[in-house]
């Protein structure tokens, strides 16, 4: 089964990014070395997880010709929605 990029990664990534950031303040704020060690650790490891997103979106970008998994050429017509004027009520 072949891993392909998907723009939700970064919904993953972000969250990673801010428990290791909140574990380094709430360590640094309280005095706890062992929380601010933890929140170090994590950081490390949530910016891997940025890098690897990146350079998955850069791939499938460059390589494939499409953005992200939306499977639809570079080349094709963007799909047009004919948005229908909403209808405004005034409630007497």
């Amino acid at each position: 089964m072949p891993l392909t990029y998907e723009p939700t990664w970064w919904s993953i990534v972000f969250p990673l990014d801010m428990y290791a950031v909140v574990g380094m303040y709430l360590g640094r704020a309280d005095d706890l070395l062992i929380v601010e060690w933890i929140g170090r650790a994590w950081l490390r490891g949530a910016l891997t997880a940025r890098t690897l997103v990146l350079l998955a979106m850069l791939h499938a970008r460059f390589t494939t010709g499409t953005r992200g998994g939306t499977g639809r050429d570079a080349g094709s017509a963007p799909c047009r929605v004919r948005r229908q004027p909403m209808a405004i009520r005034v409630f007497q």
